[in-house]
């Protein structure tokens, strides 16, 4: 392949090996860079000169950012200089020029020494074991974020997710209105245009987490959001100089809506339709980088074999696991989805759970043709697709759903302490749950936003529950009682759990008793069942006027 050679500096090969045709922006700029090292004085400069513009023009048009396009450029320039002080008697000086910031496709260094220059992506759907390999990862010779968020009762040992770089994915994912539960992220303008502030701060996230890392230290980069936001991933890669291989961990998607309807009461539907866009979203944008495919059931049957092919991946010395590690990482107690929920009995799952073990036997089916898997996965993409778009047709609105909680000490509600959640409601109706992490413990207060656009909500009811999923407190339709009070002008109570939400900033302050809000823990959740209709602008506000 023309990147091992590039990275040998093979440069004759890499141009004998370019395939012409090639729809790879970073495969184009490798041979143009080749082109340019091997260019020698004399009358067929010109030409080569000429070969390499075209080679450059033919990356910009696959892709290639012109940042890409001047670093890679510069590397040339780079490496001609070491070798003209090496040939002037300067040896000593030349092995001093620091190239090791490049990458062997081309691109720009990160900012600052402290960034990661080698990563290994853990790619995979929620709840897939993603949070196990991260970890074991960082005890078998990876670097793992230096101040990744702790575990809390669905993961004792921790989620290993780089946090500078989550805070960050959640960022950009909810300023399209959206969520990790939400179906529809891959159909929302999510990808910002421009785009370049956006890897700006994708770099700086990076080098906070992996701050003092090694020059030859290889990143772990687990976040399960990455799937569907690989095409901004693609591009950091392209325009920076990281040396990057993935892992694809993938689970029974089976195993994985039994697992997120225990944590999260995630409908067995949904959450198939989330393994299914997490999945193929993943595999396609990886495609291109070295890669590994890793089935859960494998890391729980043989963890050290696992590890052993991820140094190789990664090109790290193979070392054994110490004693102890792998029982402390690797817990089948843990494996959440062990107790029996019959996923093919809900007859809304079947067509959904026969689309997803397709493309779970795919990716894990090592025996199956290249070509076989990709035409299937690709059919998969189409019908995916096409059930997405069916939501929509189908009359399906997009709601967003925000819990925020005031912590006991104090200091009113934040974005900071708050929960958000996207919701299709077919029919115009949906269920949501919210589940507390440790820092809303004991809250002094529940706000519920029902909707980021004005309409008409109908709450159909409200149960608060602990972490064993005893009630602690319920309302629901036909009570005495009002489930809240609007929190400010732009929301108004009209009747029995009937709430208009204007278009500031509508909030509706849950009448929870003090005694149930005391008893509230990491794990506890909160059921919510409505109806939805969007409103007209001038509509909503002639009413709260009113």
């Amino acid at each position: 392949m023309t990147r091992d050679a590039f990275q040998r500096g093979n440069w004759q090969a890499v141009i004998e090996a370019h395939p012409l045709e090639s729809p790879d922006a970073g495969a184009w700029l490798r041979y143009g860079q080749a082109l340019l090292h091997t260019m020698e004085p004399g009358p067929e400069q010109g030409k080569q000169q000429q070969q390499a513009a075209l080679a450059f023009l033919q990356a910009q048009k696959r892709g290639a950012s012109g940042g890409a396009l001047v670093a890679a450029k510069r590397q040339v320039v780079m490496v001609s200089l070491r070798e003209a002080l090496a040939l002037a008697g300067l040896a000593e000086t030349a092995a001093r020029l620091d190239l090791s910031h490049f990458a062997a496709n081309g691109g720009m260094p990160l900012p600052g020494a402290d960034g990661p220059r080698r990563l290994l992506l853990v790619l995979g759907m929620h709840r897939s074991g993603t949070s196990a390999l991260a970890g074991l990862l960082g005890q078998a010779g990876f670097v793992a974020p230096a101040n990744p968020d702790p575990g809390d009762v669905n993961n004792p040992t921790g989620f290993w997710e780089p946090r500078h770089v989550r805070r960050f994915h959640d960022g950009l994912i909810a300023s399209c209105e959206s969520s990790w539960e939400d179906p529809l992220l891959p159909l929302l303008s999510w990808l910002p245009d421009p785009i370049e502030p956006a890897i700006d701060k994708l770099e700086e996230a990076l080098a906070e987490d992996f701050a003092g890392i090694p020059a030859d230290g290889v990143a772990v980069v687990k976040d399960p959001r990455q799937c569907r936001l690989m095409p901004l991933w693609s591009e950091l890669l392209q325009r920076r100089a990281l040396v990057v291989q993935v892992l694809l961990v993938v689970r029974r998607p089976e195993a994985v809506a039994a697992s997120l309807w225990r944590r999260d009461q995630l409908p067995l539907d949904r959450a198939l339709l989330l393994w299914v866009s997490h999945t193929l979203e993943a595999e396609l944008h990886s495609r291109e980088q070295p890669r590994l495919v890793v089935s859960y059931e494998a890391l729980l049957k043989d963890p050290a074999a696992v590890v052993s092919s991820c140094q190789r991946l990664a090109g790290l010395p193979e070392q054994p696991l110490l004693a102890g590690l792998q029982g402390a990482w690797i817990r089948p107690e843990l494996n959440h989805a062990n107790k029996p929920l019959d996923v093919a009995a809900d007859v809304g799952t079947r067509g959904l759970l026969q689309l997803a073990t397709a493309v779970y036997r795919a990716l894990s089916d090592g025996s199956m043709d290249a070509m076989e898997r990709q035409e299937l996965l690709d059919r998969a993409r189409l019908e995916l697709q096409e059930r997405m778009q069916a939501l929509l047709r189908l009359g399906s609105q997009r709601a967003m759903l925000q819990l925020f909680w005031e912590p006991r000490a104090g200091g009113g509600f934040c974005e900071e302490h708050s929960q958000r959640r996207a919701v299709v409601m077919e029919r115009s109706k949906a269920e949501v749950v919210f589940v507390l992490p440790n820092t809303a413990a004991q809250p002094k207060a529940l706000r519920l936003d029902l909707a980021e656009q004005p309409g008409l909500i109908s709450l159909q009811q409200l149960e608060l529950r602990d972490i064993a999923g005893k009630s602690l407190w319920q309302w629901g339709v036909g009570a005495a009682d009002l489930p809240g009070h609007g929190a400010n002008p732009h929301t108004r109570v009209l009747a029995e759990g009937l709430v208009l939400a204007g278009d500031g900033d509508p909030g509706l302050l849950l009448a929870i008793p003090a005694e149930s809000l005391e008893r509230l823990g990491s794990g506890s959740s909160l059921r919510v069942v409505a109806r939805w209709q969007a409103l007209p602008v001038e509509v909503a506000r002639q009413v709260l006027e009113m």
